[in-house]
């Protein structure tokens, strides 16, 4: 069961704080490396980084709370929560993370975009946005994450039902056919 949270926290958290990262290429992108990087400078998508492994951490904590362990399970929760720290969470560190956002941004932006968008997060208004959109980020991923759990039980539904279903096609396919 722990092992299916700490799936499911991870999964929950690395797509919602990636939801606004750029999508596939499609139009062609070509931005440089150099512009991209000033880009992501300004942005503080650094902070990104930083915030994808707190909510990893928030998300883990919230999960073994509701399991209501006892005082006794405690250095078994201290355990995998130091391992958590040695291996994934310096795998979300930015100096990981940057060269893939960097290539993201190169492939989706042209020099151009990527220069318009640098104007813009240096301008009044940009530099507005990038002071609210850590708490707009918050409310979004709040009811995003709010509306997963609640289709929870549905996904177990049709994950037990489509194994049973694919056990039973499992079993009928082996079965000898009948004969003539």
């Amino acid at each position: 069961m722990f092992k299916s949270i700490l799936t499911a926290v991870l999964m929950l958290s690395v797509t919602s704080v990636w939801a606004a990262a750029p999508a596939a290429a499609a139009t062609g992108g070509g931005a440089s490396a150099k512009t991209v990087e000033k880009l992501l400078e300004i942005t503080h998508a650094d902070n990104t980084a930083k915030l994808l492994q707190a909510q990893i951490q928030g998300s883990l904590a919230q999960q073994i709370q509701q399991l209501n362990l006892g005082a006794a399970d405690k250095p078994i929760i201290d355990k995998y929560s130091k391992e958590l720290n040695t291996t994934i969470m310096p795998e979300l560190s930015w100096a990981k993370l940057k060269p893939d956002m960097v290539q993201a941004y190169s492939t989706t932006f042209t020099e151009e975009e990527v220069g318009d968008l640098i104007k813009f997060y240096t301008s009044k208004t940009g530099q507005s946005y990038l002071k609210k959109a850590p708490d707009l980020s918050k409310l979004t991923m709040g009811s995003t994450q709010a509306r997963l759990r609640a289709l929870v039980p549905k996904l177990q539904d049709i994950s037990r039902r489509l194994e049973a279903e694919l056990k039973a096609n499992q079993k009928a396919k082996a079965a000898p056919a009948p004969k003539k």
